[in-house]
C-alpha cells in the first residue's frame, strides 16, 4: 500500500483559509471607515446596525469558505451553528433583546441622533444610537448610556418637533401651541434675527425646533410683604421679551398647582438642543433676579 503525504495540501489549503481572512477582514475594514466618514458628514443612525450586518456577512462568508477549502461537510457546519447558537442565544439574552430594540429604534425612529429627548427622570441629546445602548449628553454634559430595551418600555417625551408636523396637529385640533409659536416667528423683524429668507422658506418645510419643557418653583413669602402674581406676571413678561430677542423664539409659562409655593411651568423654544444646554442655567439664574428683585437691591 502507498501511502501518500498530503501535508503540502493540507498548508496550502490554510494558506488559502487566512488569505480569505485577510481579504474579508480588509475588505469589512473599508466599508465600516466609510460609513464612519459619512456619519461624521450627516446624522445616519443605522451605522452601528450596517456594522453589525457586515460583521455577521464576514462571519458567513468565512464559514461556508472554511467548509469548501477542507472539504467539511454543510450539513456539520449547520449542526455546529445551531449548538453555539442555542449556547449563545441563552447567554446572550439581554443583549440580543437590545440590539432587536436598537433595530426597531433605527426602522421606526421615534427619535433622531441631535434630538433632545426625555426618559423617566433622564434627559439629555441623543449622540448616538447604538446596538446595545442609546448615547445621550445630559444637561450637565455628562454622557448616560440607556439601553436600548428600556426606551421600548418606558414613556419616552421627544422635545424635538418640526414645525411642519406642528401645522399638521393643529388642523386637527391637536396642537394649541403651534398659533403661538408662529406669531412669535412672523413678529420677528427677519433682518434683525437669525431667520434668513432661506430659513423662513425651511420652516415651512422640514425645520426642526426644541421646545423645552421644566418646572420652578417661586416661594414667594420669601420677602416681606408676599409678592404678588401680579407683580410675578410683569417680571416674567419683561423677561421673556428680553429672552425673545435672544432666542428667536418668545419662551412661555403657565402656573400648576399652588400649596405654599407656585409651581411654574417654563418652555423654552430654541432651534438647537445644545442651546438648551447652553441658555438654561443662564435663564434660570436671571428668572430668579428678575422675579424676586427685591432680594438683589431692588433692581432688575
Amino acid at each position: 500500500m502507498w501511502y501518500v503525504d498530503e501535508s503540502p495540501n493540507l498548508l496550502m489549503k490554510v494558506i488559502i483559509f487566512i488569505i480569505l481572512m485577510i481579504v474579508l477582514w480588509f475588505i469589512g475594514f473599508l466599508i465600516k471607515r466609510k460609513l464612519e466618514n459619512i456619519s461624521l458628514k450627516q446624522q445616519f443612525e443605522a451605522k452601528n446596525v450596517m456594522k453589525l450586518i457586515i460583521s455577521i456577512s464576514q462571519l458567513l462568508i468565512l464559514a461556508f469558505g472554511a467548509s469548501f477549502i477542507f472539504e467539511i461537510q454543510t450539513s456539520t457546519i449547520l449542526s455546529v451553528s445551531a449548538l453555539l447558537g442555542t449556547a449563545l442565544g441563552f447567554a446572550l439574552a439581554v443583549v440580543i433583546s437590545n440590539i432587536v430594540a436598537g433595530f426597531y429604534l433605527v426602522a421606526v425612529r421615534p427619535f433622531g441622533i441631535g434630538d433632545l429627548i426625555r426618559i423617566g427622570s433622564t434627559e439629555g441629546i441623543v449622540l448616538e444610537i447604538g446596538l446595545n445602548y442609546t448615547k445621550l449628553l445630559q444637561l450637565d454634559k455628562t454622557v448616560v448610556l440607556i439601553p436600548n430595551k428600556t426606551l421600548m418600555n418606558i414613556n419616552l417625551i421627544n422635545c424635538s418637533i418640526q414645525i411642519k408636523e406642528l401645522e399638521e396637529r393643529s388642523k386637527m385640533g391637536f396642537e394649541v401651541g403651534y398659533k403661538t409659536l408662529m406669531e412669535d416667528i412672523n413678529a420677528i423683524n427677519i433682518s434683525q434675527s437669525k431667520l434668513t429668507a432661506d430659513l423662513a422658506e425651511e420652516i415651512t418645510g422640514g425645520k426642526e425646533i426644541v421646545r423645552y419643557p421644566f418646572t420652578l418653583q417661586f416661594k414667594l413669602n420669601i420677602v416681606s410683604p408676599d409678592i404678588t402674581l401680579f407683580d410675578v406676571n410683569a417680571r416674567m413678561n419683561k423677561l421673556m421679551e428680553r429672552w425673545e430677542k435672544r432666542l428667536g423664539y418668545r419662551p412661555r409659562y403657565y402656573y400648576n398647582k399652588y400649596i405654599f409655593r407656585q409651581d411654574v411651568r417654563i418652555i423654552l423654544v430654541v432651534d438647537n438642543a445644545k442651546q438648551i444646554i447652553e441658555m438654561q442655567p443662564l435663564f434660570i439664574e436671571e428668572l430668579y433676579r428678575s422675579v424676586f428683585v427685591e432680594l438683589h437691591g431692588g433692581n432688575e
